[in-house]
């Protein structure tokens, strides 16, 4: 009995140090692992949430395609060592186009993170999301709550802690929630 159990162990313990080892391995991609910066984007957003480089401020297409996608770098050393990872990444360097910004997506999401609970306080807060090619985070709010006392310190506080990280707009409207239906034949 004392055998198999230490057979086993040993097994147990072949089987997580292979994992440790296999994982090690994936951190360091090859140059050129990736053949176009469409690629390297679906691969950083190919977890929940997306796992961005603290560099990249936001991803986008100028032209309706994938072919060259925008890499929008945050201004700074990081930045500009980043833009030479990308690069070092993907075979076809023409698939990527470069632009500088202040903030990373990282900490844009992070603070619309921060800001998403504010939706439960009824004080019209009616859209919320990262742009990507004006590098902030968008508010909306409904215009009928302008002048609420409990918005309006809101609106002061995120300026003060965020400044042009965020983006307040009021708004007549009120954002449409849609859930797409798969419909089956059964």
């Amino acid at each position: 009995m004392k055998k198999w159990m230490l057979i086993c162990m040993i097994w147990l313990m072949c089987g997580v140090l292979t994992l440790t080892v296999g994982a090690a391995q994936t951190d360091a991609l090859p140059d050129g692992h990736f053949a176009t910066s469409d690629e390297l984007y679906q691969y950083w957003n190919s977890t929940y949430p997306p796992q961005y480089p603290d560099y990249v401020g936001g991803v986008w297409t100028d032209n309706g395609t994938t072919y060259p996608l925008t890499f929008a770098l945050t201004d700074d050393a990081a930045g500009q060592a980043g833009k030479q990872e990308i690069l070092r990444l993907i075979a076809d360097d023409a698939s990527v186009k470069f632009t500088e910004v202040s903030y990373s997506r990282n900490l844009l999401t992070q603070v619309m993170d921060e800001i998403s609970p504010y939706f439960d306080r009824g004080i019209g807060l009616v859209g919320l999301g990262v742009y990507d090619m004006e590098n902030c985070v968008g508010l909306e709010i409904h215009q009928d709550y302008k002048n609420v006392a409990e918005t309006q310190d809101l609106v002061r506080d995120l300026k003060a802690r965020y400044g042009d990280a965020v983006k307040i707009t009021y708004t007549d409207g009120y954002v449409a929630m849609t859930e797409d239906v798969i419909a089956t034949d059964g």
